[in-house]
């Protein structure tokens, strides 16, 4: 190919891609700083983050959309899913809760995997706020897979 002919231009690109795209923990750097202030709002203990990002790099673009997306991720895993100290440790747990992030690299695409320990969906919630919204009508047979994913509906 023409990097190959041309590795001092190939050197160059690799130095510009290293200083314009950074790995989602420096994106996320001022979030993670502020999880005990987001943690001791909502009344629960902070939770451990670990975040495998192979050093994958975003392009500046990015930054504000991820930035915003994991803002929610958070807050949603401490405040819903992520029980209270005392529920926790008495279903055999630690008493603060943990979150996981993987990124991924495939051919085309790259894949964010995100996960919490905490409690899971309250499927009973869900299909009672998705029968009052119309979205289902009362005595429909769905399967938990797609009930779950009614909490991805806008104003859901």
């Amino acid at each position: 190919d023409g990097w190959s002919q041309h590795s001092g231009l190939r050197e160059v690109y690799d130095f510009i891609i290293a200083k314009t795209n950074y790995p989602l923990r420096a994106i996320l750097s001022d979030i993670l700083r502020s999880m005990n202030n987001i943690s001791d709002e909502l009344g629960k203990a902070t939770p451990k983050i670990e975040i495998i990002d192979e050093d994958i790099g975003f392009l500046p673009i990015c930054h504000s959309l991820l930035q915003s997306v994991f803002t929610h991720l958070f807050r949603n895993s401490i405040d819903h899913g992520i029980e209270e100290s005392e529920m926790r440790l008495a279903a055999g747990k630690p008493p603060e809760g943990s979150i996981s992030i993987r990124v991924e690299q495939g051919n085309d695409h790259v894949s964010i995997i995100y996960g919490d320990d905490g409690r899971g969906l309250n499927l009973d919630k869900i299909r009672s706020k998705a029968l009052s919204k119309n979205l289902l009508d009362d005595g429909q047979e769905i399967d938990k897979s797609t009930l779950a994913g009614f909490i991805f509906r806008p104003d859901f």
